[in-house]
């Protein structure tokens, strides 16, 4: 639109071209009128002369309310009535309704005013002003600068990454369009991001949408809201409480919830899941996931799929859903349920509740005394020297039971003997006790217990070079993995981890740790400490966690994720 401003003439009178859509508004009253003709209601019919083309338009005579439209081609720079010239051209804005504001292949300078305007900057480097009301500008091509005002503004700047958006505190709630890296503006909460790169947003609470592609998303500060949408993407919380959404598809998200009080949906497909700090909510959803809770009183469900869960160092809930889940409590008072599948639970440094769910399950007591309970199908319940006074509930005995106590790190040499350090306590109930500890049989007297509910067998802290797991006690233990895609848990205590050959799973533990993973395609974790762990040879996974940490890939296309605290790492 062009603005025209009066000359000789009583009230600043306007015109307005858009294109080949011209809209004519008086705001000055009728002395812009060559003749008028007034019927009912106040609605008459004005005859204006512009550049030599008489044309006539049906308006409202109020002054100021004059607001419409006529096809004219072409465009004008002066305009008379009666022979007076009273227009010259300057600038371009529209009136107080919605109005749709189209630019040039030029410089334009487009100013909505009033009302829900559509204002289009098209080529050139275009200065759009929406001012009141809900407006929507799109810079086109050119380096814009867009100010929506006051009002729920909607910005399309993906034609240019080089577009300024501006908004003041407190212009209503605003929302950006882009397809290159952008980092959302000041005072605008909301993305919605197609491009195939990363999108960062700001200090406000943000809402961020993406979509098929594969995108990285960074929040920032403030309560935000990412939705991932269909790809691979990667959803980076930060300071606040965030809502993080993997979205639709069987891709494999990465999602880190940061400080905060984090909500994490990670969708279909194999994902990653970090809570972080704070006190999290993570779904797992379908897929393979690999779940972390870090710091923090989190909650976890892991979904279907088998999951590896580790919920950190507070009280944590951990469910693992359908699937043949590895599932780790480590530090805090942790709930554990293992649900449908072959799980395998450890309850960590601190005194848990485990329930192994269906499945045929093994249930590590570990630390500080547990609360066990196998649950339908063949479980074994493994204890480790100083593991504390432990409960079993619900425990089948007999030859023809399918549970078991593994007691072969406790100093038994036989069910036998096992046996005949069994003793009902006050209540009645059966205990086995031990150097270090005991085990508590929740209603079954010792003449319920056999020998056969009892494993004896050592399984040493040397492989075989078949694929085992091996654990860790409390002490400084030196474990091996040997040939075979092991799975080795240290414990507490200063260890040393050796995968060997094959696609091991190590874990540290508490301590000051050295795990190595050896040949093969590695998952290591040092957990709590200052642990040093090196990949070796193969496309290795490691993983520091908390404490000062020392990271090597050594061989190999490795990811190191140093986790808390100061780390080194070394590709």
């Amino acid at each position: 639109m062009t603005q025209l401003t009066g000359t000789g003439v009583s009230g600043g009178p306007t015109g307005v071209q858009l294109g080949r859509i011209d809209e004519i508004a008086g705001f000055g009253g009728a002395l812009l009128l060559e003749a008028q003709t007034v019927g009912p209601g106040g609605v008459g019919r004005e005859l204006f002369k512009l550049e030599g083309n008489e044309f006539s338009l049906v308006s409202n005579l109020t002054p100021g309310q004059i607001d419409s439209s006529l096809d004219f081609i072409g465009a004008f720079d002066t305009g008379d009535v009666g022979g007076t010239p009273i227009f010259s051209s300057s600038s371009t804005g529209g009136g107080p309704g919605n109005d749709e504001l189209e630019g040039t292949n030029v410089d334009d300078d487009l100013s909505g005013f009033g009302g829900n305007d559509v204002i289009n900057g098209n080529d050139g480097d275009d200065i759009l002003n929406g001012n009141e009301g809900d407006d929507r500008l799109t810079g086109g091509r050119g380096v814009d600068t867009l100010r929506g005002g006051t009002g729920n503004d909607f910005y399309d700047v993906s034609f240019d990454q080089t577009d300024i958006v501006i908004e003041n505190v407190d212009e209503g709630i605003d929302t950006v369009r882009a397809e290159r890296p952008i980092v959302l503006p000041d005072n605008v909460e909301s993305l919605i991001y197609e491009g195939i790169r990363t999108a960062t947003g700001n200090e406000l609470n943000n809402e961020m949408t993406g979509n098929r592609f594969f995108q990285t998303f960074e929040g920032l500060g403030g309560d935000d809201r990412i939705d991932g949408g269909e790809g691979e993407d990667v959803l980076l919380g930060g300071i606040g409480d965030d809502t993080l959404i993997g979205g639709a598809g069987d891709f494999r998200d990465k999602l880190v919830g940061g400080n905060g009080n984090d909500t994490i949906e990670a969708g279909g497909g194999n994902d990653r899941a970090f809570g972080n700090s704070g006190n999290d909510i993570i779904n797992g959803g379908d897929g393979d996931d690999i779940i972390a809770g870090q710091s923090g009183a989190d909650q976890i469900d892991a979904g279907a799929g088998d999951d590896a869960v580790d919920g950190g160092f507070h009280n944590d809930v951990i469910n693992g859903g359908d699937g043949d889940d590895r599932l780790v409590g480590s530090g805090g008072v942790d709930e554990i349920d293992g649900g449908a599948g072959d799980d395998l639970i450890f309850g960590g440094a601190h005194a848990d509740i485990i329930r192994g769910g269906d499945g045929d399950d093994r249930i590590f007591g570990q630390s500080l005394g547990d609360d066990m309970t196998g649950g339908a199908g063949g479980d074994e319940f493994v204890i480790t020297p100083g593991a504390g006074d432990d409960i079993i509930r619900d425990f089948e005995t007999g030859f023809r039971s399918s549970e078991v106590v593994n007691i072969a790190r406790l100093g038994f040499s036989s069910g036998n003997a096992a046996l005949a350090a069994v003793q009902d306590d006050a209540n009645g109930n059966a205990v086995l006790t031990y150097s270090g500890g005991s085990i508590t049989f929740d209603g079954l007297a010792t003449s319920d217990l056999s020998i056969h509910d009892f494993h004896a067998a050592a399984g040493g802290a040397v492989g075989t070079g078949l694929s085992e797991s091996i654990f860790g006690g409390g002490g400084n233990d030196k474990l091996i993995g040997n040939g075979g895609d092991d799975e080795i848990r240290a414990g507490g205590g200063i260890d040393a981890v050796f995968g060997g050959a094959g696609a091991d799973f190590l874990v540290g533990q508490s301590g000051d740790d050295l795990v190595r993973g050896g040949a093969g395609d590695d998952r290591a974790f040092g957990n709590s400490g200052n642990d040093r762990v090196i990949g070796d040879a193969g496309d290795d996974q490691l993983f520091g966690q908390s404490g000062d940490d020392l990271l090597a890939g050594a061989g190999g296309n490795d990811r190191l994720d140093g986790g808390f605290n100061n780390d080194q790492l070394f590709g």
